[in-house]
């Protein structure tokens, strides 16, 4: 069972699943707030829709937390409606910082299918609202995903030299679809690379020369269109990133671990 699922109910969890959120808001009129907390499995947000009550102030600001507290006062924003109670339909959600296999941005514009990668769940949030019994109904989908986290950690070397290498085994074909980096005390000249199953598979994913933390993004990839024409990984196309049977990791002019705990982790959500 991957270790990401230890939760029997979780496991069992359908691959695409649903929920609904309904809340009412409290306070004055065009100053009332309310919201739910959504408790999930390792995932991601893929649509959603946002049904209005009609007595909705136009003031009304409604948005999509994910994993921060279950009293939404911390975690990621990944949409927000500014003053408007205008139904949303059925919609899929994109991610414009989603990142091609050398780290490069992909725009907004180019659509890159992605969604929200969630750990732990989210939160439906309106502000400056009117009073209401029931202000709104939130329909989310989402995929379940396997979250892996790796940390690299260099035992030994020289700062500004010191390298790292694991594998992790994942049992298996599958998919990386998304991937956030939190570099901690680390130097600028850091370089990771994943690559697929082990040292000598294809290179997924670079990131050279950083310290800066990002994602959760989406990973976009090449791809080829029905006459062998080259799609650029930076025009957006979805699919994440395939392996045969796990992920390799090569860190390389980074810092050894000492009291200032230098270390990279990586998260991966990968379909499998």
């Amino acid at each position: 069972m991957p270790s990401s699922f230890r939760n029997e109910s979780l496991w069992k969890t359908p691959r695409v699943f649903h929920r609904q959120v309904r809340f009412a808001t409290t306070g004055g009129a065009g100053v009332a707030t309310g919201g739910a907390y959504v408790p999930l499995p390792p995932c991601r947000l893929t649509h959603f829709a946002i049904n209005h009550s009609a007595s909705g102030a136009a003031t009304a600001n409604t948005t999509l937390i994910v994993d921060g507290l279950s009293d939404g006062s911390t975690g990621t924003t990944v949409f927000t409606q500014t003053d408007a109670v205008t139904d949303i339909p059925m919609r899929a959600l994109g991610q414009p910082n989603a990142v091609d296999e050398g780290r490069a941005v992909t725009a907004a514009t180019d659509g890159v299918e992605g969604g929200a990668f969630i750990k732990n769940g989210i939160y439906v949030k309106t502000i400056e609202n009117d009073a209401l019994a029931e202000a709104m109904v939130v329909d989310l989908w989402f995929e379940r995903l396997r979250l892996e986290t790796v940390t690299l950690v260099a035992q030994s070397g020289v700062d500004g030299s010191a390298v790292v290498t694991r594998t992790l085994p994942l049992n298996g074909a599958g998919n990386l679809l998304g991937i956030q980096f939190d570099f901690q005390n680390t130097p600028a000249t850091a370089d990771v690379i994943i690559k697929a199953d082990n040292t000598s598979g294809e290179t997924l994913f670079t990131s050279a020369n950083s310290l800066t933390d990002f994602g959760p993004a989406a990973l976009g990839i090449i791809g080829l269109d029905e006459a062998n024409g080259v799609v650029a990984a930076t025009d957006g196309i979805g699919g994440g990133q395939v392996f045969r049977t796990g992920l390799f990791f090569d860190v390389a002019q980074s810092d050894a671990y000492t009291s200032s705990n230098e270390q990279i982790v990586v998260y991966c959500w990968i379909r499998q």
